[in-house]
């Protein structure tokens, strides 16, 4: 936590931050913390680790995904 409010200070002096889309993704990272503790509460714990793999395969899947599409450029 120190290093990212000494990083975001910096930043903000040498005025590299973009205002207008920290602002979109803070609010909507709130809204989505929210929507999600609610989820997380209310969901039986097998089902949610069930989820939770679920999304975690497609990450993975997408990411091999891209590494794949990357070399297809390449060539």
């Amino acid at each position: 936590m120190p290093t990212s409010i000494v990083s975001t200070i910096i930043n903000i002096k040498q005025k590299l931050i973009d205002w207008k889309t920290g602002i979109t993704v803070a609010i909507f990272g709130v809204i989505g913390s929210i929507i999600g503790a609610n989820i997380s509460v209310n969901l039986n714990t097998n089902r949610l680790k069930l989820y939770f793999g679920i999304f975690l395969l497609c990450i993975a899947g997408f990411e091999i995904y891209s590494i794949f599409l990357k070399k297809e450029k390449a060539k």
